[in-house]
């Protein structure tokens, strides 16, 4: 009755153009993840590897896309002296009372 869906593809249905292992230095991955079976290089300039046991890791971020660190949203604002005060008052209050 259930049925178990395999999501894995096989190596002619993946994305990517696959490069050779001297292109990269895969021994540190081997170690930690077991034997490489094959890397592909995607559009965007990444690189992921693939291993024997059926996982995958990318091994290299994107090249081509560009846009700011997601902890780069706050924006370096001066504080202002009245916001300065009541912090300054907050503390002191805080560390002595």
């Amino acid at each position: 009755m259930s049925s178990i869906k395999n999501s894995r593809k096989s190596p002619n249905q993946r994305k990517g153009k696959i490069i050779s292992k001297s292109s990269v230095n895969v021994t540190s991955l081997e170690k930690m993840h077991g034997k490489v079976s094959e890397l592909r290089q995607y559009q965007n300039g990444s690189i992921g590897a693939y291993f024997k046991n059926g996982k995958f890791r990318f091994i290299s971020k994107n090249k081509t896309l560009s846009g700011g660190n997601l902890n780069n949203k706050k924006t370096e604002r001066p504080v202002s002296l009245k916001v300065a005060v009541k912090l300054l008052r907050k503390y002191y209050a805080e560390k002595y009372n």
